[in-house]
């Protein structure tokens, strides 16, 4: 017994035709023909008693109808399911994020992305910019979102995924604390917290300050850390000043732990990216790809969970 006799049969039960049968499944009168008797063959019993052009369904026929009714419908319905299967991504997703669009960015788009992709097991690993591409480089991960545009390379592809600024902020007993700016001069007054080096919070800053023709090096660096959070805390705990995201540096602006002080003529703007390794392109990594494009398209703006 299979599907095509199956369909044969159940048919004919309900149109009582041979002929009407064989048109509505688009094959020859003869065909159907074959397929009942083969199927009754192989069950070794009548399926139907035929008395002149009248077919009269047997006890055996009735019970086959009803069932194979079911199995029919489990056959479409498996069909369809496996179609899906087909033309829906299934495996991994290997995500490499730096700090801050980990914490800022990253979380609300895989919660999107896992609704409509449940099948993709999705996993995120965190550090520094330079770090994360040498992960895609070296196929560690499958996508990047890092906070600075990368270094063109022929292995690489990217595209601005949300921007961010810059801001600097001070402890609350600092004495810019109470100013309405500051100069860019007097930033070599202060003694600085700074992210480590090839970050790309850090890569940011040091362009932004070389276009006023002052390097990071020269100014007085208490000290480097390697998260934004560890920045932060350095700050409040009144180490020093810094230059950090202002999504970052929100909550500690409203809790009055830091403040931030605008520089004159210093507004510090960035891109956050998605990199992919085009030597690397899974069905996911496209799945993951159209999907943050389209999200993220009208969107260009500050991102903020």
């Amino acid at each position: 017994m299979n599907y095509s006799q199956l369909e044969a049969f159940i048919d004919l039960v309900e149109t009582k035709s041979f002929s009407h049968t064989a048109q509505r499944l688009s094959v020859s009168q003869p065909a159907i023909t074959q397929r009942i008797n083969a199927l009754e063959k192989s069950l070794g019993c009548a399926l139907f008693n035929r008395k002149g052009d009248d077919l009269i369904v047997t006890q055996a026929g009735c019970y086959l109808y009803t069932q194979g009714k079911a199995i029919i419908a489990m056959w479409k319905a498996t069909y369809l399911r496996i179609q899906d299967i087909k033309n829906s991504p299934y495996g991994s997703l290997h995500i490499g994020a730096s700090t801050i669009p980990s914490q800022f960015f990253i979380s609300p788009i895989i919660k999107s992305f896992r609704n409509s992709y449940p099948h993709i097991k999705l996993q995120v690993q965190v550090a520094g910019t330079e770090q994360v591409v040498g992960w895609l480089q070296d196929k560690k991960v499958d996508v990047g979102i890092i906070g600075s545009r990368p270094d063109k390379q022929q292995w690489l592809t990217s595209f601005p995924v949300a921007k961010d600024e810059l801001q600097l902020i001070v402890p609350m007993c600092h004495q810019w604390a109470s100013r309405q700016a500051i100069t860019i001069d007097e930033l070599k007054d202060s003694t600085f917290i700074v992210r480590e080096k090839h970050s790309g919070t850090r890569k940011i800053l040091e362009k932004a300050l070389a276009e006023h023709e002052l390097e990071l090096e020269t100014l007085p660096i208490l000290g480097e850390f390697g998260s934004t959070d560890a920045v932060i805390a350095a700050v409040e705990s009144g180490l020093g000043v810094s230059f950090v995201s202002k999504f970052a540096a929100e909550r500690s602006i409203y809790l009055q732990k830091v403040r931030s002080i605008p520089v004159t003529n210093l507004h510090i703007e960035r891109e956050l990216y998605c990199v992919t390794n085009t030597n690397n392109i899974t069905l996911s990594t496209t799945k993951f790809i159209d999907f943050i494009k389209e999200h993220t398209q009208n969107a260009l703006s500050e991102v903020k969970s």
